[in-house]
C-alpha cells in the first residue's frame, strides 16, 4: 500500500512496445476486442502482474496513467473470483491520459525492476 500512496491517482498498464508505438491518439491492446476492457494495475500490483504474465519479455513498456483522466470508465473488480480488485478500463486509452512511458526492465534474477513504477530509473 505504501507505493499506492506514493503514486496516488495513477494506474498502470503493461503494453507491448510495438502496439503502443503504432498507436497515435488512442491505444487499444489486441485483447480489447475479445475482452472489452484494458487491464490496469495499481502501483502495488504491477510487480506481481508483470512477473506472473510477462516474465523476462523484453518488448514491453509500462504506461503510467492518470486515473482522473479516465473518468467513470474504470471499474475495480476481480473477474477471476479472488478478493483483490484490479482496475479495468472499459474504453480505449487516450494518449493524453498517459503521464509516462517506461521500458520494462528485469534484474539479473528475472524480477521486475520496481523503480520503474515510481519513475526512479
Amino acid at each position: 500500500m505504501i507505493i499506492r500512496e506514493q503514486v496516488a491517482g495513477a494506474v498502470f498498464h503493461i503494453a507491448e512496445r510495438h502496439v503502443w508505438d503504432a498507436s497515435s491518439d488512442i491505444y487499444v491492446p489486441s485483447a480489447f476486442a475479445d475482452e472489452g476492457f484494458i487491464h490496469l494495475s495499481y502501483a502495488d500490483q504491477v510487480t506481481a502482474t508483470a512477473e506472473r504474465y510477462y516474465q523476462d519479455r523484453q518488448d514491453l513498456v509500462l504506461l503510467r496513467i492518470s486515473r482522473a483522466q479516465l473518468g467513470l470508465d474504470v471499474v475495480d473488480e476481480n473477474l477471476l473470483g479472488g478478493a483483490e480488485l484490479f482496475p479495468h478500463l472499459y474504453a480505449p486509452l487516450h494518449h493524453g491520459a498517459v503521464e509516462a512511458v517506461t521500458a520494462v526492465v528485469w534484474d539479473a534474477q528475472g524480477r521486475l525492476d520496481s523503480t520503474i513504477i515510481a519513475g526512479k530509473n
